[in-house]
């Protein structure tokens, strides 16, 4: 796989986790509007919305790292040795 692969999958794969993470919580908003009537009104939207955050933020958490990575390994740097790494556009520093 290409880096340019890699970098879309890793950028692109987050927020679709969270988005599909959300629709419970979108499914029993618009039930609650539609059968309890309002917004915040069905019976299992509290837990639903503390799942929902609890299980966004862990899935955020776990894939910071993945995604940083990636997006760093798109600078070209060269190795310096005991001076370490510069960018190789950035030798005038």
């Amino acid at each position: 796989m290409s880096y340019d692969t890699k970098l879309m999958a890793y950028t692109i794969f987050p927020p679709t986790v969270v988005v599909l993470l959300a629709t419970p919580l979108v499914v029993t908003l618009f039930l609650g509007r539609m059968f309890h009537g309002g917004w915040k009104m069905h019976p299992r939207y509290e837990p639903v919305y503390a799942n929902t955050w609890q299980h966004g933020v862990i899935v955020l958490f776990v894939t910071y790292p993945t995604v940083s990575v990636a997006s760093l390994l798109g600078f070209s740097c060269q190795d310096l040795g005991s001076e370490g790494h510069r960018l190789k556009a950035d030798f005038n520093l």
